[in-house]
């Protein structure tokens, strides 16, 4: 380390994350087109982060703040990938949010923070 620099860590850590939710839509869009059978969708899923455990939901859909404005779709790829028989905006409501878990925070912050830079400012 140079002269007058000092060690550095984040202040906060969020791990992006797959929320069991989403995985619920997704067989329930799965079974509309068929490519599963209805009782199947219904089932509980064991894949995807619980709630509970979510600490914040961000809004990435076209032309949010979160996108930057963008107007283009958020993870076009995924959503193609994930529901390629639906509309396009039956995909982009599916996939206009991000979820997040906080690993750590180091400031004082909500446990359920809609900012990820909740307590940095």
């Amino acid at each position: 380390m140079a002269e007058g620099e000092e060690p550095w860590q984040p202040s906060k850590l969020y791990w992006v994350t797959w929320p069991r939710e989403r995985t619920r839509q997704r067989r329930r869009l799965a079974a509309e087109a068929g490519e599963i059978p209805a009782e199947e969708a219904e089932v509980e899923p064991d894949t995807g982060t619980m709630e509970e455990h979510i600490s914040t939901y961000l809004d990435v859909a076209p032309g949010s703040i979160a996108s930057g404005g963008d107007p283009g779709p958020p993870h076009p790829d995924r959503r193609d990938r994930m529901a390629p028989h639906h509309p396009e905006d039956v995909r982009r409501r599916a996939f206009s949010r991000e979820a997040f878990i906080r690993a750590f925070s180091w400031v004082e912050a909500p446990a359920e923070a809609p900012d990820l830079f909740a307590g940095l400012r």
